[in-house]
């Protein structure tokens, strides 16, 4: 009889696509999605209410947008508690799965892991292009299966395993607002990290906040949440950075500009 195996992603839609791609292979394994974004707000303690009102508080996140926050402590049960082999998948080019993958490591100490790190993944898209992924959630499930991606799980070394949890620990010390990929490493970012990224991406002339938003998020060369540069967006036009016109809400009615110089 063969060792049960649990497959560990963060996301949504790495979650979705890993468990039709290993049914359309028939591999029996279970997977475990942890939905919780541990790149923002508060993570020393990582309490899922702390940073619930974190991002209310801070980037006026909806209350229905927190929902996944609100069960954050079942996905980290589920990931702890999986029997058999633990086989983590990560891309760290997305801060949220940095994140997740650290913390991961950080709760199991010593207990045994296996990793399928896609960080250094090429993958040729179907206009021909060639480009590495920024998060386990770009790909799809053919790709997946198609490549047998689960054949790459390969024994965390201690040597690794003791770097990535000095670098949580260094995190969990700073506890900052924001944490964003550097290097291939995670590092600590201040709440107004991405602001000069948004002011670059408004003109003089009025724009769809989407718009702006979409922009700045095609430009940023990592992952980030549109919620979060929305919360963003809102601080800088209650400083006077910049003019909006409509329901902020509205993403896609509402509109932004630079102020007029001298206005």
């Amino acid at each position: 009889m063969s060792e049960a195996v649990a497959h560990i992603v963060i996301g949504d839609s790495a979650g979705g696509s890993l468990r039709k791609a290993l049914g359309e292979a028939g591999q029996d394994a279970e997977v475990i999605v942890i939905r919780d974004d541990l790149s923002i707000g508060p993570i020393d303690p990582p309490d899922a209410k702390l940073r619930i009102a974190w991002v209310r508080q801070e980037l006026s996140f909806p209350q229905e947008e927190c929902r996944w926050l609100a069960k954050a402590t079942a996905f980290w049960d589920s990931a702890l508690s999986a029997s058999g082999r633990r086989v983590i998948w990560v891309v760290r080019r997305a801060a949220h799965e940095y994140a997740g993958f650290l913390e991961l490591l950080w709760r199991l100490g010593d207990e045994p892991c296996e990793v399928i790190d896609l960080t250094d993944l090429n993958m040729v898209w179907r206009d021909g292009t060639r480009s590495s992924i920024l998060s386990m959630g770009e790909l799809h499930h053919n790709r997946i299966r198609e490549n047998a991606f689960w054949d790459r799980a390969t024994p965390l070394a201690p040597t690794a395993r003791a770097r990535y949890r000095e670098m949580w620990r260094k995190l969990r010390a700073e506890n900052a607002p924001f944490r964003v990929v550097a290097d291939q490493d995670l590092v600590s970012a201040p709440i107004s990290f991405f602001d000069e990224l948004l002011l670059s991406c408004t003109g003089t002339d009025w724009q769809k906040t989407a718009r702006v938003i979409g922009d700045a998020i095609g430009k940023y060369e990592g992952r980030v949440g549109d919620l979060v540069l929305l919360g963003r967006v809102r601080t800088l036009v209650a400083a006077g950075a910049l003019e909006a016109r409509g329901d902020l809400s509205a993403m896609r009615s509402s509109k932004l500009r630079l102020p007029p110089k001298g206005g």
